[in-house]
Parts: structure tokens; C-alpha cells; sequence
């Protein structure tokens, strides 16, 4: 049970200019942006961190509750179920990071004060002082755990994210912590990322990226992570042998002959993403998940406002960091053309990356956000600024305006130590700036970019008199202008057509805090000759009885719709119909301890949709494992549907779970349903034949899919009585067993079973769901560059490129190559290419390059379509 008096250390941050958790993991190495326990008090430094044991998560997943109470003031137009939403979003954020083990699932609505036994997260609203949007704040036990592999860390017992119970918009730029709004904008969507990362164990950087305060801050909805936050979090809960197929970068960090605790350490590419990682006592670091490419590296102390929760030694002291120094690039090079560019391939390291500084008094200049006033010919009354500086590439030779705020940045009203200002990463080298002038406490600089900057990030390089600063991702370059809603139409069909400027084949409508779906794609208007308004449908995600929500177009390159959006007019909105208020029926009310069972949701006046339908029963001790939305054509023998519209699920109760009544919770798309004391769990009874979930493939079990004539395996107890061979069918069919005993079953799959969701009953035991899906991905062949073929008699060396003819995948990964997935000897390789065979054959080709980290006899090589992965194929690689 989680017990709040016997925690280490309670300890909280807030967003948006700082926000805190408590957190849990280990490695041997470094600190990262982590919470971190030293295991000794000397140079080789071993590390704790906090973070939640996957062992004790149903499927390794922590999942987000969120209390029922809920805000009890909102912007015009904002609700609750737009929160919820909202929460929703984040979570599916930091689900989506591959090269992390840990999931992270949302879990619809809790009364509060449940106790549970299984660790969680729990989302509550409070009143906040003034400027306080949200704060983060887990609790760890006081004891270390050890993984399978032997590494120490602190297990995570809670995570509590505080949100304000005022959502009304207070007075303030979003960039500053005065700022809260409407639940529905990009700046509380990215406040909620920020904390949940928080919750799962991570500190702030300063890379700009999610994780660094919002004053910094450079991800937005469409990029809400950058590389900074995923190799922290992969590091954490590493898979897929992260960060092995990654390059990594050490040294140390020293003055006066002393090692630096606590400096920031940064890696960063000049026209890509920024990594870093702060220093142990002894000064030495490692930044690890390090893509392939050429880094600059430099380190910096940390800002007084940086709220980094502070090491402990063996006896729970804080380890303080050292003082403040001059900030430095690898060899003290403080010009751009002379910064030292690391070279790392995949699985690469580069070691002795020593960085020698110098002390001050203090910090001089931190806090620092860069935004762009838009031009002359944006509409009248938009407004005033855009943060972070996206600048059009097109119209970069025209002395864009780049204002720069900050401490340190100007000295009074109308003065600056600034000497210059580079724009690190601009096309043909570094590009130093037009001209500064300070101005209101604020800095602006002019760039003239001789020819139109690529898109993508550049870093701003200020140089001081006796210091320098960087802030990475300072500017954003975009080719096109931000999207303008000229108008809203509704159709008959239920859809709507979004008009504007701007809008691309890209562009994400949705209605307050959730996308709709495209009905009709974008076109160009045909009346407009210069081609810049174009139309697209989407039909609206699932609304509550007369909600109004708010219209805001995203486009991919991280600009949306309220960029141009005049100050004095209101944005344009959606007004649902009235309706019946949201009701539901869930076919179990109570489950045995240890239990897994399928449950089917019916109703008849909610739309239930794939992918935005919630069941939840208020709990960690019971977890929902998988749920399916079924189409009147889709009804499962078994099954209870009833009504139109259905859901099925599986559904475990832990074996330590409370025995207590919880809130059952059904919400779909802005719909919320909650049946109070709607679930119960009871005492065990060991006399029941009970299935484990989940059900894996038998002889391959890391494959996790199951496909038509693949074998199964089911785990349980009581699953067949002494000496009788239990039946299963499996959508209605009878399966083949091939193996019992009271704890295993080994079954094949039928032939004849469809894919998608599956009924699959045991005599003696409660039904259950199983995913059946098509047979995975094939490698059938790999060749080197010079196109020979490698086998038994042929072998590879790392850093080869190699190129793997695989059938079985969907040809549309051509233009969405993040569904698919490289495993070399288990290590993920972070960097290829898919294209189509050029044989005329439905065959694709993905090459990559061979890590330096694996060599070996038979070194397994496995593709992965969504998850789900083709059997080995192996490939000899020589050690060079």
C-alpha cells in the first residue's frame, strides 16, 4: 500500500519556469538529468536512481489516474473532459519513446483518498499560489531494489502531479510562470509532458528541450520530445539494448585541479538536437543515446533558478554542487570556427573529452527565451511575439527581428554586455548577426542570411566579455508561414471543413484538445489563384452534450493557428448538440484477487472510438490491459455486446490488490462517464482456474505477437485438473493443444481466426481477449555495400553497411518508417533507410550501418512492423 510516512525524501518543483519530481533508476555511470543516490564516496562513482520497478507494473506500464474533482474554474469555452484530454495526450507522449521500457498509459477517473498496492501516478488539482501552474512530486521507498541485470535503484512507490484548480488565464506571456489558460492550448499540453516526465523520474536540462523549464523551451505538440528527453528516459528504463547502438561521449570536468560537480555538459549537433549530462563529484561524465553525426561540445554551470534536486551520499546527505565558472567550448575555443567537432558513428564513443574552467562569482546570464515579432504583413492585432523564434525561410534575407529575454542579457533598460550574437548551424557555416539593440530590458538581434537557412533548429551563441551562453534550438527555421482559420463550416454528414491560409496535406485540426479525423483531404481552393487557401474535412472526435470547442489548426513544423490569431477576435469555434448525458454498462462489477477476465462496455449514448475510449476502475490494483472498440460487424461470440456501440477488455486485479470498492470510469473523446464505488475487488479463491495475462508465443516469446498457426503459450494456475486435457476455443474455433499441465498450456493458434480482437474461453476459467495479427515481418536475405551476399561463408565488420530484404511489410512504412524497428544482437539501431526492391516484387530493403558495439558468430538480426517481430536472421560480424 502506498504509505506517504515512509518515503526518502518528498520532494516537489513547479512548472511552468520549474517543475519537480521524484524519480527512480540506476546506472553506473552518469547522472543525467535523473535523481540520483551516490553508493560510495569516491572517484568511480556508483549511482541509485529512482525510478518505478517494471516488475511490479502490470505489462511494465505506469498508469495516471486523475482525481474526479477535477478545476473549479475555467476559461471560456474549457471543461474538464478537455483536460482529461488533455492528460491523455501526455501520457501517450512519453508511451511513444521505443528505446524506453517503461509505458505510460492513462487511466480515466479516481475518488480521491484510493489506496492501491500497485505503484501509479496520480493527477490531483489544488489551489496553487499566483504563477504556480502544476508541480510534480513522487515518493520512493527507502530501500534499494536490484534489477535482473544487478543494477541498484530506488524504487518509486507514487508519482504525484499537482495541477491548479484555477484554470482561468491569468495576465502574462506563456513563457513566464504567471501563465495558465485554457486546457486546450499547446502551453498547457507541454506543461503536462514536462510533469509527467517529472513523475517518471526525470530532472530538468537545458537543451531546450521538454524537459528544460518553459522559459527555454523549444518542443511543441508536434515534436514534444526532443533527444535530450528520450535518451534520458531510455536510459532510465532502457530497451532494446539502448544505448548500446547509440554513440556516447565522456571526460571530465575540472578547475583549479579539482573535478566540477553538478556542470552541464552538452553535446550538441550544429543543425540537429542537443544532449547533455551533468558531472559526479570527481567532475567526470558521460553522455550517452547519441545519434550519428559530428558534436560540438561545451559546458556551462547551472543557473540559480535551475530547481535540480540535489544528489545524496551513502548517508542521505545532499551533495551540493561546486561554484560558478566561466562557461567553456571542448579546447577553451570560444569562436565557432575553431569549436572541436567530435565525430560519432553508431555505436561510436569518443572518450578524454576533457573541458578545463575557470571560476566567477557568479552565473552572469540564464533564464533565456528567444521569440520573433512577426512582420509588417501579418494581420493587424496578432500577436505580439512567437515563441520559441520560428523564422521563414523565405523571408530570412529580409533582417528578421529575433528578441532575446533573459538575466544577463541586456545591463538596465537600454543596454547589453552583449558583444554578439551567432546563429550556430545557419547554411555555409556559423552566421553572425546584422546587428543587437536593447531595448524594455530586452535584447533584439538582426540576422541577413545571404541565401534561404534549411529547416530545422539553430542555436544562438552569445558572446559576453568574460563569459559566453549558448541557447540551443534559439531559432526555428520553417518554410512556410503559420496556418490562418479564415472559416468553419459543418456538413450534413456530421463533418467539418476547416478554410484557411497555410494549411498543407500536414495540418491536425482539432477541437480543444483533440485531433479530428480526415474525412477529405486537403485541397487548394480553386477560386484563389495565388494558392494559398485550401479546404480540408475532419469529422470532430467524440463531444460532450453542447460543448464548444475551440478550432486550432497544427501544422508539423511546430506552428499552429493562434500564432495569427488577432488578439481582439474570438477563434473560431464547434458547438456539439445536445444530448442524453453519457451513460454505460460494464458486464463485471467485482474480480477475485490475481484474476484476469474480459469485460465488455455497452451504451447506447456514447460513441466509442479506437484509441480515444478509456476504461478504468480508479486503481493501480486493477488494471485494464487492453481495450478494443467493436462495430456492430465486429460482435465477438462471448462477448455481451449488446448496444451499437461496444467495447471489450482485458481486465487483471493484482494478487496484493486492496480488497475495496473503487470508481469505474468510462470516457470517450470529451464524453465521461463514472459509476462511483462501480467496482470491487474480493479475496481470492484459490479454487478457480485463473490465466495469466498476457498469452505469448510459445517458442519465440520476445516476438509478442500471436498470428494464425503460430503456438501460444498460456500461464495460470488450476488450468487443467490432474490427468484431463482441458479445451479452448479461440473465436469459436476449437484450438489444438499440444501441451498441458496445471500451470502451462501450449495451443495453436486456428487457421481459420480472423485478424483483430479474439474471444478465447478455457473450461473452469473466465474469458479473456487475445490480438490476433498478421504474421510478422520475414527477413529473407541481407547483403553487404558491394551487393554480396552474407551468410555462413560471408561475414560483415562493424560499421558495414548492410541492406536486409524483408517481405511482410507494409508498404506504407515507405513514407512512416517509425513503425518499423532494428534489433542488431540486441541493440536498436537508431538511423536507416526503407525503400522499395527494385526486382518488382512487393520485397523492401532497409539498410543500415553495423554498430561497433557487437561482434560475434551468428549474430541475430530481427525487423519489427509495430511491434511485432520477424524471427532472427543471422549475420557473422567480425571484430576489425
Amino acid at each position: 500500500m502506498h504509505n506517504r510516512a515512509a518515503t526518502i525524501r518528498r520532494r516537489s518543483c513547479h512548472a511552468l519556469l520549474a517543475a519537480g519530481a521524484l524519480a527512480a533508476a540506476v546506472t553506473p555511470s552518469a547522472a543525467y538529468y535523473h535523481y540520483v543516490h551516490y553508493l560510495n564516496s569516491s572517484s568511480g562513482y556508483s549511482v541509485a536512481f529512482e525510478r518505478f520497478d517494471l516488475t511490479a507494473l502490470p505489462d511494465k506500464t505506469v498508469t495516471f489516474f486523475v482525481s474526479d474533482s477535477g478545476p473549479t474554474s475555467y476559461t471560456p469555452n474549457d471543461s474538464f473532459p478537455s483536460v482529461l484530454e488533455q492528460i491523455r495526450n501526455a501520457t501517450q507522449v512519453w508511451n511513444s519513446v521505443a528505446s524506453s521500457d517503461l509505458r505510460v498509459a492513462f487511466g480515466g477517473l479516481q475518488a480521491a483518498g484510493t489506496l492501491q498496492s500497485v505503484p501509479s501516478g496520480e493527477v490531483v488539482f489544488e489551489e496553487l499560489p499566483p504563477g504556480l501552474l502544476a508541480y510534480a512530486g513522487p515518493e520512493s521507498t527507502a530501500n534499494l531494489a536490484t534489477t535482473a541485470d544487478g543494477t541498484q535503484f530506488v524504487p518509486i512507490t507514487l508519482s504525484l502531479i499537482h495541477l491548479n484548480i484555477n484554470m482561468t488565464q491569468q495576465p502574462g506571456p506563456e513563457y513566464v510562470d504567471s501563465y495558465t489558460g485554457p486546457s486546450y492550448s499547446e502551453s498547457f499540453f507541454m506543461t503536462l509532458v514536462h510533469e509527467i516526465g517529472h513523475a517518471i523520474g526525470l530532472q530538468h536540462t537545458f537543451t531546450s528541450a521538454t524537459m528544460s523549464t518553459a522559459v527555454s523551451r523549444a518542443t511543441n505538440r508536434a515534436r514534444p520530445l526532443d533527444a535530450d528527453d528520450i535518451a534520458s528516459v531510455s536510459l532510465l528504463y532502457p530497451a532494446g539494448g539502448f544505448p548500446a547502438g547509440f554513440g556516447s561521449i565522456s571526460g571530465q570536468v575540472s578547475m583549479g585541479g579539482q573535478g566540477v560537480h553538478l556542470a552541464s555538459v552538452v553535446a550538441i549537433l550544429p543543425n540537429g538536437s542537443a544532449v547533455s549530462s551533468l558531472t559526479n563529484p570527481d567532475g567526470r561524465y558521460e553522455i550517452d543515446g547519441l545519434r550519428p553525426g559530428n558534436y560540438w561540445v561545451y559546458v556551462h554551470p547551472l543557473p540559480p533558478t535551475a530547481d535540480i534536486i540535489a544528489p545524496v551520499d551513502p548517508n542521505n546527505n545532499e551533495v551540493t554542487a561546486s561554484g560558478a565558472f566561466v562557461s567553456a567550448f571542448y579546447n577553451s575555443a570560444s569562436n565557432p570556427s575553431q569549436f572541436t567537432a567530435i565525430p560519432i558513428a553508431p555505436g561510436g564513443s569518443a572518450g578524454n573529452i576533457n573541458l578545463t574552467v575557470q571560476p566567477r562569482a557568479g552565473v552572469e546570464v540564464y533564464d533565456v527565451t528567444s521569440y520573433w515579432y512577426p512582420s509588417d504583413s501579418y494581420p493587424t492585432g496578432s500577436t505580439s511575439y512567437l515563441q520559441p523564434a520560428f523564422v521563414n525561410a523565405n523571408n530570412a534575407n529580409t533582417v528578421p527581428q529575433v528578441v532575446a529575454q533573459g538575466t544577463g542579457i541586456t545591463s538596465g533598460p537600454s543596454s547589453t554586455n552583449v558583444q554578439s550574437v551567432i546563429a550556430l548551424g545557419a547554411p555555409g557555416g556559423s552566421l553572425a548577426d546584422y546587428g543587437t539593440n536593447a531595448y524594455q530590458g530586452a535584447l533584439a538581434v538582426f540576422f541577413t542570411y545571404p541565401s534561404p537557412p534549411a529547416p530545422g533548429p539553430e542555436h544562438l551563441f552569445f558572446t559576453l566579455p568574460d563569459d559566453i551562453f549558448v541557447l540551443p534550438w534559439g531559432l526555428q527555421i520553417v518554410q512556410n508561414p503559420p496556418t490562418l482559420v479564415m472559416g468553419v463550416v459543418p456538413n450534413p454528414d456530421g463533418s467539418v471543413t476547416v478554410a484557411g491560409t497555410g494549411l498543407n496535406g500536414n495540418s491536425q485540426v482539432f477541437f480543444d484538445s483533440l485531433p479530428g479525423e480526415v474525412t477529405v483531404p486537403y485541397a487548394v481552393s480553386q477560386s484563389d489563384t495565388s494558392g494559398q487557401t485550401g479546404f480540408v474535412s475532419v469529422m470532430p472526435p467524440p463531444g460532450a452534450s453542447g460543448q464548444t470547442a475551440t478550432i486550432t489548426v497544427y501544422n508539423s513544423d511546430g506552428q499552429n493557428s493562434t500564432f495569427l490569431q488577432p488578439a481582439a477576435q474570438s477563434p473560431f469555434t464547434y458547438s456539439y448538440a445536445q444530448s442524453s448525458p453519457p451513460a454505460a454498462a460494464i458486464s463485471i462489477s467485482q474480480l477475485p484477487q490475481g484474476m484476469s477476465a474480459m469485460v465488455t462496455v455497452n451504451t447506447s449514448n456514447m460513441q466509442f472510438v479506437n484509441g480515444l475510449t478509456t476504461l478504468g476502475f480508479g486503481s493501480g490494483d486493477v488494471a485494464v490491459r487492453r481495450l478494443w472498440v467493436l462495430s456492430p460487424a465486429q460482435a465477438l461470440s462471448n462477448s455481451s455486446c449488446s448496444s451499437v456501440t461496444c467495447a471489450v477488455a482485458n481486465v487483471t486485479v493484482a494478487a496484493n490488490a486492496l480488497q475495496q470498492e473503487t470508481a469505474a470510469s468510462v470516457i470517450s473523446g470529451f464524453q465521461v462517464y463514472e459509476q462511483a464505488s462501480g467496482f470491487q475487488v474480493i479475496p481470492a479463491n484459490p479454487s478457480l482456474a485463473i490465466i495469466s495475462l498476457p498469452v505469448t508465443n510459445a517458442f519465440y516469446p520476445v516476438q509478442n505477437s500471436l498470428y494464425p498457426g503460430s503456438i501460444a503459450s498460456l500461464y495460470g494456475q488450476n488450468l487443467q485438473a490432474a490427468g484431463s486435457t482441458p479445451g479452448i476455443t479461440l473465436a469459436g474455433q476449437n484450438a489444438q493443444i499440444l501441451y498441458t499441465s496445471p500451470t502451462q498450456i501450449n495451443f495453436v493458434i486456428p487457421v481459420g481466426v480472423p485478424t483483430g480482437p479474439a474471444v478465447l474461453t478455457l473450461q473452469g476459467a473466465l474469458p479473456i481477449v487475445l490480438q490476433i495479427d498478421p504474421a510478422p515481418p520475414v527477413i529473407v536475405g541481407a547483403a553487404s555495400a558491394t551487393a554480396v551476399a552474407l551468410g555462413a561463408a560471408q561475414s560483415a565488420a562493424p560499421g558495414d553497411t548492410i541492406t536486409l530484404i524483408v517481405t511482410g511489410l507494409d508498404p506504407a512504412v515507405l513514407s512512416a518508417p517509425s513503425r518499423v524497428g532494428i534489433v542488431e544482437g540486441g541493440v536498436s539501431i537508431p538511423v536507416f533507410t526503407i525503400q522499395q526492391a527494385q526486382n518488382n516484387s512487393s520485397d523492401l530493403l532497409i539498410q543500415f550501418a553495423l554498430t561497433a558495439s557487437v561482434t560475434g558468430q551468428q549474430v541475430p538480426v530481427t525487423v519489427s512492423l509495430d511491434g511485432d517481430l520477424s524471427m532472427p536472421f543471422y549475420i557473422n560480424i567480425a571484430a576489425n
